[in-house]
């Protein structure tokens, strides 16, 4: 039997609500995730969910934070995002690595920004350091939500990060994770999966681009190209105007405009959590007609629904 469990911000458990129509959540790798749920009008949820304008929601595992309510003749609706979404209600000022005393390292630097993004809040910690090896030179001219500068800083080295919201301590707690590569092979072949779609969309994509880069005692830009495919040239090379003023906002852009190739199957005899984790590598196998692949890709989110007391969910892969 699932139940929602509703809290404040100061952890303290507001009401359990056991009258659920439906609901529907995505969690991801490196990125801010979704949340919504249906109960009847009657729900004891409506009233403590309308009195109080800070709440989170945790189903199980799952966790989430308010962001809108709905209320009709016959619904009440939550809507919300994964507790990683305060990260984007906090601004992380102009910096440069090799200037200041931020390491390059991609996991050191991304704890040291949410650190000083939250130093007024006691109770906001950062987690065990994973140990990512991965160092950059990474910086920003501008000021940027601390969750961008997260999630760009974090993807180029193949990390992830999450927002937990720790009740049993009452903290709110900051960590770096990568994925594990496992021995596990989801296709319809197999068994574990059915429903396999796939789509393709170049439309986003560029090759290289420009981005007019800005020195601290001039006025005036100076165009600059960053090449990420040198192997695209005559009719394939693809050019794009890139944002940011200087070289690492430019590649964090560029890096940005991908060729997107989406996987999505729903699995069998497959449970997120235990057979497989989020940013973890497996090798995906799908048939279109007389079109085969057998390809690695990560675990970029999952999609998980509950409605009449039956649980599903869908990974949803990403490039490795």
């Amino acid at each position: 039997m699932y139940d929602i469990r509703l809290y404040d911000y100061e952890f303290n458990l507001i009401h359990i609500e056991h009258s659920i129509i439906s609901v529907n959540a995505v969690v991801k790798y490196n990125d801010i995730g979704s949340f919504e749920a249906h109960f009847p009008v009657s729900a004891g949820i409506t009233l403590k969910a309308l009195e109080n304008p800070y709440l989170v929601v945790v189903m199980g595992d799952l966790q989430a934070l308010i962001t809108g309510k709905q209320a009709n003749g016959n619904e009440f609706i939550l809507y919300g995002k994964t507790v990683n979404w305060i990260l984007s209600r906090r601004v992380t000022h102009k910096f440069t690595t090799y200037k200041t005393s931020f390491s390059t390292n991609a996991e050191i630097l991304a704890r040291t920004l949410v650190e000083k993004a939250f130093d007024d809040v006691e109770n906001f910690v950062l987690d065990d350091m994973c140990n990512i090896e991965y160092s950059q030179e990474f910086w920003r001219n501008t000021a940027n939500q601390t969750s961008e500068v997260v999630k760009d800083c974090l993807d180029n080295a193949g990390a992830g990060h999450r927002v937990l919201f720790d009740r049993v301590n009452k903290r709110w707690v900051f960590g770096v994770f990568v994925g594990r590569e496992i021995p596990l092979i989801i296709s319809e072949a197999n068994g574990n999966a059915y429903d396999s779609r796939f789509s393709e969309d170049i439309q986003d994509y560029y090759s290289s681009g420009w981005y007019e880069k800005i020195s601290a005692n001039s006025d005036e830009g100076e165009w600059v190209q960053i090449v990420k495919d040198g192997d695209k040239t005559g009719i394939y090379k693809w050019d794009g105007v890139l944002y940011g003023t200087s070289a690492s906002e430019g590649n964090n852009s560029l890096n940005n405009k991908k060729w997107r190739k989406i996987t999505k199957m729903q699995t069998r005899n497959l449970r997120f959590g235990i057979d497989y984790s989020l940013g973890d590598i497996v090798r995906v196998q799908t048939e279109f007609g007389e079109f085969r692949q057998s390809v690695k890709k990560r675990i970029g989110g999952v999609e998980m629904w509950f409605e009449n007391n039956n649980f599903g969910e869908e990974p949803v892969f990403s490039d490795v």
